[in-house]
């Protein structure tokens, strides 16, 4: 078994990316309560463009997870990344239940109806139906989700059938931005499989990058997303957002921290960015409609800081529960997509997951 302290050394840059990647749709999300404010103008480009940054790293890191723990590997989705999700989805269920929320620029968020809320418990948001009201940023963890499933086929198969879905998705998006502009993420997504057909490839490209890395896989990587956000709508810093996420996911394996306090901490950050990314809506929701707090900036920081408190004192709560009941403390780390889980594979495990 490999050192986790190795482990954290090598993947803590990726890990603190996702942390930036997540306050990056933070702030943007931001603008919808206080769009005046320093955050939300100087910084609300980079949130959709964070997404794809997301879905680049889960697909690298659901590919090393694959190569080197291919045993378990459903179970371990399904325990790091349901607990927090129910957890956030309850939230923003409850945040409306005793009367709708008028937030401060006039928008009024209603209680979904009971459909509604059971598909986005099995993911089916963008599928069988919208996100819910309070949590529209939730609907790229249904194109995850289903990444993961299909992952379990794809890496049995050849990388060709890799490159031959991402073909299918983008050309797919390409079809819908030109009759429909450019596919926003939010609660109001078209269904039935629209946004999860033409937005996998971009999971996919960091799936296919780690099991047969070359020029070409990262160029479909790099450049896919830019040539989306080119012929559909130029969002500010988007293209740094974006090629920043790439370079990241390139140097990957190399990059070390060796500073172990540091490395640790920016794993943590790493681990967090989820809680982070699934509780924004609601708080800000909830926080911004009763006037609790008014200004963008402070609203930012927080969040931040009520997530930060509540997974911290969560994570120790969940490792108090695995002492009591004896679990192994790692299958209680976090509920996140965690890269301890992702350690690298062997050189022989790279080999036979790119055949």
């Amino acid at each position: 078994m490999k050192n986790p302290t190795s482990s954290n050394e090598q993947w803590a840059a990726l890990a603190f990316s996702r942390f930036v990647l997540a306050t990056c749709v933070l702030m943007t999300h931001s603008g919808i309560v206080a769009p005046n404010d320093f955050f939300a103008r100087h910084f609300w480009g980079t949130g959709y463009p964070a997404v794809f940054g997301f879905f680049m790293i889960s697909g690298y890191s659901i590919a090393a997870s694959l190569a080197s723990r291919p045993d378990g590997y459903f179970a371990r989705r399904v325990r790091r990344i349901y607990p927090t999700y129910l957890c956030a989805l309850a939230l923003s269920v409850l945040i409306l239940i005793p009367h709708p929320l008028r937030l401060p620029q006039g928008q009024l968020l209603i209680l979904d109806d009971w459909k509604t809320i059971l598909f986005n418990v099995f993911m089916l948001q963008g599928i069988a139906s919208e996100s819910v009201t309070a949590n529209g940023a939730i609907w790229s963890l249904s194109i995850e989700w289903w990444c993961y499933m299909l992952a379990m086929v794809l890496v049995r198969v050849g990388a060709r059938w890799t490159v031959a879905l991402i073909a299918i998705s983008f050309a797919s998006l390409m079809v819908y931005m030109h009759h429909h502009g450019l596919l926003f993420g939010d609660s109001d997504m078209p269904r039935f499989g629209v946004p999860l057909l033409t937005l996998a490839w971009g999971w996919l490209t960091g799936f296919l990058f780690y099991r047969q890395r070359s020029v070409f896989t990262f160029a479909l990587m790099l450049l896919l997303p830019l040539l989306m956000f080119e012929r559909g709508i130029r969002l500010p810093l988007s293209s740094l957002v974006i090629a920043a996420s790439a370079v990241i996911v390139y140097f990957a394996k190399d990059l070390r921290v060796r500073n172990r306090s540091l490395a640790r901490t920016m794993q943590w950050l790493g681990d967090m960015s989820y809680p982070l990314y699934l509780f924004h809506p609601p708080l800000l929701f909830a926080l911004s409609s009763h006037g609790i707090i008014r200004d963008g900036n402070v609203m930012v920081v927080a969040i931040l800081a009520i997530v930060s408190c509540g997974y911290f004192v969560g994570c120790r709560v969940m490792n108090g529960l695995a002492a009591v009941f004896g679990v192994k403390r790692d299958k209680m780390h976090t509920p996140s997509v965690s890269l301890l889980d992702t350690w690298p594979a062997t050189t022989a495990d790279s080999k036979s997951s790119t055949r």
